[in-house]
């Protein structure tokens, strides 16, 4: 014990005899250390605007419709419309329903949460930017003269119920400003979702970026250009939701109402492709089988589905949908008779013809499917 104390003490005179002399030296010194990266942005509250400003239902506290738009998840909030005179405050999304948080200002200025008096809109197309990282506001005129006006606006996508001609999810127009097209109480699932001109794509709006969720702006209003230049925005928890869309702008929101409860066992799962050695591609339906539940609340586990007795041709092709998403040969994990299947990534085409017992068994997390799904074909003697 005593060896132990002697053995810090010298140490630690050695360090401050080290230290004095370092410090008086002509030694080049090393480099600080570099910064630490800077926290992450905060995301702001979603805003909701109160007022008469754009028409009925006038000083609604509890009105989710009249939600701000953002470019992104951190970005100032903003609403590009054609408003009414009055006043208008505004409500922070856990505040809806109250009248005790309302924000004010005055000159350009916001007074804060439950702070502040009711701020002054003239009639006309304006430009409505809320900055609560600055805690300022701005009004200004906006030039909609160019703003082409489409005949009907919906929704297409897995998220949707499909991605088929007539699977749009059909949107209303608002009354006072034509750009404005939204939807309430539509249930959506997880995954891939688009805003397009109803049955076609002469125009279509969307994101893939996640951290835009639940908000988004698409630049190429009206110039789908016969391409993906933006991806599909996804949508990441079942719910029944609002969404709004400004076509002019570009700008888009998803705002959940309501979560929900997914039950795979209801879901369609399907081979899809011409294994039967039809002309056409077409479905081939697997039942549900059976599954083991981990949690009762989310209804997350394993589920398993079967499709006995396929014939399929060879030099066929298929993918698999589940739920309306699209799997191809790079999403799967094919056993079995592995052997008698190939993909480049995409579509899976068959070597050889043979007869099967099909299982697709995948892993769901209560929200979306986990992993790679398994599809098992078993030769039917």
């Amino acid at each position: 014990m005593k060896k132990l104390k002697h053995f810090a003490f010298a140490l630690a005179a050695s360090a401050l005899a080290f230290t004095f002399t370092s410090c008086g030296s002509d030694d080049p010194q090393p480099a600080p250390l570099p910064p630490p990266p800077p926290p992450p942005p905060t995301v702001p509250a979603a805003l909701f605007l109160v007022g008469d400003v754009l028409g009925a239902p006038e000083w609604d506290y509890e009105n989710y419709s009249f939600i701000f738009f953002r470019d992104s998840s951190t970005a100032e909030d903003v609403m590009i419309t054609n408003f009414l005179a009055g006043e208008f405050q505004f409500l922070e999304g856990e505040d809806l329903g109250s009248i005790d948080y309302l924000w004010g200002g005055a000159e350009n200025l916001l007074a804060g949460r439950g702070e502040g008096p009711r701020i002054p809109m003239v009639a006309g197309h304006q430009r409505l930017v809320i900055d609560r990282y600055t805690m300022t506001y701005t009004i200004e005129a906006y030039d909609n003269t160019d703003a082409p006006v489409f005949n009907s606006i919906g929704l297409i996508g897995a998220a949707a119920g499909g991605w088929g001609d007539n699977d749009d999810v059909l949107l209303t127009q608002s009354t006072r400003d034509p750009n404005i097209w939204y939807g309430t109480d539509i249930e959506l699932m997880p995954g891939a979702i688009r805003f397009r001109t109803a049955g076609g794509w002469d125009a279509a709006w969307s994101n893939e970026r996640p951290h835009h969720y639940p908000f988004g702006r698409h630049d190429h209003r009206n110039n789908y250009e016969g391409g993906n230049p933006h991806g599909n925005s996804n949508i990441p928890a079942p719910g029944r939701y609002f969404v709004k869309i400004n076509t002019f702008t570009g700008h888009f929101v998803y705002w959940m109402l309501e979560s929900m409860v997914i039950d795979p066992s209801e879901w369609s799962v399907e081979l899809h492709g011409n294994l039967g050695g039809t002309t056409g591609w077409y479905d081939f339906h697997l039942e549900y089988y059976s599954s083991t539940i981990t949690n009762p609340a989310t209804n997350a586990g394993t589920f398993v589905f079967r499709l006995d007795n396929l014939s399929i041709n060879a030099g066929s092709q298929f993918g698999v949908r589940i739920a309306n998403n699209w799997f191809n040969g790079a999403m799967i994990n094919i056993t079995g008779d592995a052997g008698n299947f190939s993909h480049t990534g995409g579509n899976i085409t068959v070597e050889s013809a043979a007869v099967y017992n099909v299982t697709l068994t995948l892993q769901f997390n209560g929200a979306v499917v986990t992993g790679l799904p398994v599809v098992n074909f078993a030769p039917v003697p």
